[in-house]
């Protein structure tokens, strides 16, 4: 009897994307998972339970950066190169390309080797020096297959580093079913932004805006690196009081969907991004997005269409955006609102587009 495809996940166990992306394939049926995480910290143990995961690693230096640039996690080859001799897969499947997709190129041996990537490792790590991009490029060259979370991305990865088109394929992982069907709730706030208090996010740029709409209720939901400057600059500004304002901090994944479903709005002001689960999952809950004009949200924003686009670089602009976007009508509210969940049930089912990446890695394993 055929055995079916061995496939290891290298990826942060302690992320609920990572969770998520186990589910979906478990869901395909004919894969045996295996997962080596890096990231100290717990592994989410939702993921012990997922039906198809058949081992969980955990091989981590004792503290890692949240800005990246975690060289410790080299000495780790020789632990995590066991479990792939142990293991034998025939296919490493690697989520954010300059670690684990790093980790999986030296390691690969004879298994087809599939990366997926998320949006700042191809959109900003290649960019930051020569080193980068030399390691960007040594890895899409070690890789079979790459997943694209958008068009910007997979058009970069084309573009800056010669790969075939025909070895991507371009779409975001989706979100769960109890997400989609999430029932309609009040609106008790204006805003929820909820992406990591990172400079990245542009949270500073946010409350700017902010100080300009006093008599709206926003929720600020995500954590940030403690010390830092951008927490630091935004809770200053906190401290200046934006009347009210909840500032909730990184809170668990259920409360934070349900925070963004009891807003108006969901807010996210990113520099750079691939394609943000954030925005989808607003789209699916009823939160009309105001996003950041970056080509990433244009692929599934269309300004005053069915959200907003703002500029980065004019406070003035992005006011007057916010004003528009809270002059709606009910009516026009709900117009858009009914267009978003069409195209979240058109393209952001988790279920139908990890089922396209499964039937992928069994095609894959049968080359």
């Amino acid at each position: 009897m055929a055995q079916n495809p061995r496939v290891l996940i290298l990826a942060d166990g302690a992320s609920i994307h990572t969770q998520r992306w186990l589910e979906g394939l478990s869901d395909v049926g004919t894969l045996d998972l295996f997962l080596v995480s890096m990231n100290p910290a717990p592994v989410r143990p939702e993921i012990y339970k997922i039906r198809q995961v058949k081992q969980v690693h955990q091989i981590a230096p004792p503290k890692i950066s949240e800005g990246g640039n975690n060289f410790q996690y080299l000495f780790h080859l020789p632990s995590i190169y066991k479990v792939v001799r142990k293991i034998k897969p025939t296919i490493i499947s690697a989520v954010y390309l300059p670690s684990y997709g790093f980790i999986g190129a030296l390691l690969k041996g004879s298994a087809k080797l599939v990366q997926f990537v998320v949006g700042g490792d191809i959109m900003i790590f290649p960019n930051q020096s020569w080193a980068n991009k030399a390691v960007t490029k040594f890895t899409l060259s070690r890789s079979s297959f790459v997943v694209s979370a958008s068009e910007t991305m997979s058009s970069r990865i084309v573009k800056n580093f010669n790969y075939d088109r025909k070895l991507i394929l371009t779409q975001q992982y989706g979100l769960v079913d109890w997400v989609i069907e999430y029932p309609e709730k009040a609106k008790d706030f204006d805003f929820a932004s909820n992406r990591a208090w990172v400079a990245n996010s542009n949270i500073d740029y946010f409350l700017k805006i902010l100080k300009q709409l006093p008599q709206t209720k926003p929720a600020l939901i995500g954590a940030g690196v403690p010390g830092s400057e951008t927490l630091t600059v935004a809770i200053n500004t906190l401290s200046d009081k934006i009347d009210g304002c909840e500032l909730l901090g990184g809170l668990p994944y259920e409360e934070n969907i349900d925070y963004v479903a009891r807003s108006r709005f969901l807010v996210s002001l990113t520099c750079s991004d691939g394609a943000s689960l954030s925005v989808m999952e607003a789209m699916a809950l009823g939160a009309v997005p105001i996003v950041s004009d970056i080509a990433p949200n244009r692929e599934w924003i269309e300004d005053k269409v069915n959200g907003f686009l703002v500029p980065l670089n004019d406070v003035a602009g992005a006011v007057k955006c916010f004003k528009t976007a809270l002059a709606l009508s009910d009516s026009e509210r709900a117009e858009i609102i009914r267009r978003n969940k069409a195209i979240i049930h058109d393209r952001g089912s988790l279920k139908r587009n990890m089922n396209k990446v499964g039937k992928l890695l069994v095609e894959l394993e049968a080359m």
